[in-house]
C-alpha cells in the first residue's frame, strides 16, 4: 500500500459513499472492507429484508385480487425462488458498488484495518500485513446484532436478523425478541409466508421511536393478521430442548416456536480498531465521540454510521459519509438530525421526520395538531388500501412544520415531502398552499397541513 489522501475503513453504505464522494472531490481514496461492500444495509439488512417483504406484498395482492375483479387461483409462496430473488438482488448490487468504485478510481483492499497513530494504518491481508499511510481517515465500520447471553443465541434455533435471511425454509412458528423496526418488519414477513408468529417486547409499545397513535395501530394491524403481539413483557428465560425454543415471560407464561429471532438493538462494531491506542475518545459503548463535523478527538480521523451508536440507519451513514469526505478534503460542513426520515416497512408501511407531539410539548412548544385518515381517500380506496393516517405536528407561534408520522400505504415514499418541509423549516400556510395532484396518496399530507388551521376539505374539522 502506498500513501493516500483519505483511507476509508469499512465499506457500507457510510464508507462507499464516503470514499466515492472523497474521490469526486479529486482526492487519492484507499477503502478496506474486511467482509464485502454494501455493509449490514447490502449484505444483511435493508436490500434483503425488503426483497422479502416485496415478494410477501405480491403474494398478499394475489390473494386479495378478487376485491378488483381479477380471479387468482392458486398463489402460494415458491420459498426457493423467493430466496433466488432476494440474493440475485444482493449480488447486482454489490458489483455495482463494487463498479463505482474502479469508476471513482478508488483502491479496494479486503482486510482489516487497524490504526497505528500518526495517519498510519495497518491491514491484515489473507497474504499477510500491508501498511498505508492515510492523510484523513474515516472510520465506517457499522454494527453487530446484539446477542445477549440470556437468549443463547445459537444461529440455528435462536438467530438473529443475519440468519433469518438465509433460512433454507419458512419456519412454521417463530418466536420474536424485540418489537423495534427489525422485529416488527419480520413479524409481518414470516407471518405473510405462512408462519404462526409471535412477537415480545420489552417497553409498553411497538416502535417505541414512533408517535404511540402509530405503534397503537401497528399493533392492532399485526393482531388482525394472526400475530400474537405482547408489550410490556419481559423474558425471563430462553431454552432449546428437541428442536424447539419455549420463551417464558415474567408473568410466568410459556411460548413455544421452531426458532427465536432476536431483535433487541444492534452494538457498535469498533473492537480490533485499535481506537484506543490511538487515542480517539470512546464513550462507555466504545463508540467513538464526534463533532458535528463528523470528527472524532483525533482532527484527521473521522467516524460515520453505525459505529457512532446514534441513529443506525443507512441513509444516515450515507449523509454522514458526504460530510466526512468533505471536511477531510478542507470543506466546513456540519451534520444535523433535524430531518430523518425513519421508515418501517411492515403491513401496514411507518414513515416519520422531525418531532413526536410530545417531543415538542417538552421542548415548550404550543403545539397543533392535525390527523387525516386514509380511509377518506379516493386513491387508498382505488388501490383497496385505507388503512392508517397522515399526523401533523406544528408550532402554533411561528407555523412551522416541526414534525410528520404517517401509518399506511406507500408512506415510507410520501415522507419525503416532509422531509424537505421539516429540513427547509416550510410553514403549513406554505405547503397548504401546494397543488397536489388528484388522485394521489399524498393528498392525505395536503388534508392533514390544511388540518392545522381548520380547513382541511375532506373531513370534518374539529
Amino acid at each position: 500500500m502506498e500513501k493516500f489522501d483519505v483511507g476509508v475503513i469499512g465499506g457500507g453504505p457510510g464508507g462507499y459513499v464516503a470514499a466515492i464522494r472523497a474521490a469526486q472531490l479529486g482526492a487519492r481514496v484507499v477503502l478496506v472492507e474486511k467482509d464485502e461492500v454494501g455493509g449490514t444495509c447490502l449484505l444483511r439488512g435493508c436490500i434483503p429484508t425488503k426483497a422479502f417483504l416485496a415478494t410477501a406484498d405480491a403474494l398478499v395482492k394475489a390473494s386479495e385480487s378478487e376485491a378488483f375483479g381479477v380471479s387468482v387461483s392458486g398463489a402460494k409462496l415458491n420459498y426457493d425462488k423467493a430466496l433466488e430473488r432476494k440474493n440475485t438482488i444482493v449480488q447486482r448490487l454489490v458489483g455495482g458498488v463494487h463498479g463505482l468504485l474502479k469508476a471513482n478510481k478508488i483502491e479496494f483492499v479486503r482486510g482489516a484495518a487497524t490504526l497505528l497513530g500518526d495517519g498510519w494504518i495497518n491491514v491484515t491481508l489473507p497474504q499477510g500485513q500491508a501498511k498505508g499511510e492515510c492523510s484523513k481517515i474515516i472510520i465506517a465500520t457499522g454494527s453487530v446484532a446484539m446477542r445477549p447471553a440470556i437468549f443463547k443465541v445459537d444461529g440455528v434455533n435462536v438467530i438473529t436478523s443475519d440468519e433469518a435471511l438465509d433460512l433454507k425454509e419458512v419456519p412454521k412458528s417463530i418466536l420474536i425478541i424485540g418489537g423495534g423496526y427489525v422485529g416488527c418488519e419480520f413479524a409481518s414477513m414470516f407471518r405473510d409466508f405462512g408462519a404462526q408468529v409471535t412477537l415480545i417486547e420489552l417497553l409498553p409499545q411497538l416502535v417505541p421511536s414512533e408517535e404511540r397513535e402509530v405503534a397503537q395501530l401497528l399493533k392492532v394491524q399485526l393482531k388482525k393478521r394472526g400475530i400474537n403481539v405482547l408489550t410490556n413483557s419481559k423474558i425471563v428465560s430462553l431454552d432449546v430442548s428437541s428442536g424447539k425454543v419455549t420463551a417464558k415471560i415474567e408473568s410466568g407464561e410459556t411460548f413455544e416456536a421452531e426458532k427465536a429471532l432476536v431483535s433487541v438493538g444492534r452494538a457498535v462494531a469498533s473492537k480490533g480498531l485499535g481506537l484506543e491506542e490511538a487515542d480517539v475518545d470512546l464513550d462507555e459503548r466504545g463508540a467513538p465521540k464526534v463533532n458535528e463535523k463528523m470528527q472524532t478527538s483525533i482532527p484527521e480521523v473521522y467516524a460515520i454510521g453505525d459505529v457512532l451508536g446514534t441513529v443506525m440507519l443507512a441513509h444516515v451513514a450515507s449523509a454522514q459519509g458526504m460530510v466526512a469526505a468533505a471536511n477531510a478534503l478542507g470543506g466546513s460542513r456540519e451534520f444535523s438530525y433535524k430531518a430523518i426520515p425513519n421508515c418501517v416497512y411492515t403491513r401496514p408501511e411507518i414513515a416519520s421526520v422531525g418531532m413526536k407531539e410530545s417531543e415538542a410539548v417538552e421542548a415548550g412548544y404550543e403545539v397543533a395538531t392535525s390527523k387525516f385518515q386514509f380511509t377518506a381517500l379516493g386513491k387508498a380506496m382505488i388501490i383497496n388500501d385505507t388503512t392508517g393516517f397522515v399526523k401533523v405536528v406544528a408550532d402554533k407561534k411561528t407555523d412551522k412544520v416541526l414534525g410528520v408520522s404517517m401509518i399506511g400505504p406507500e408512506v415510507t415514499d410520501l415522507i419525503h415531502e416532509m422531509v424537505l418541509a421539516v429540513h427547509l423549516g416550510a410553514t403549513v400556510g406554505q405547503i397548504a398552499e401546494m397543488i397536489h395532484a388528484h388522485p394521489t396518496l399524498s393528498e392525505a399530507i395536503h388534508e392533514a397541513i390544511e388540518g392545522i388551521h381548520k380547513q382541511a376539505i375532506h373531513m370534518i374539522n374539529r
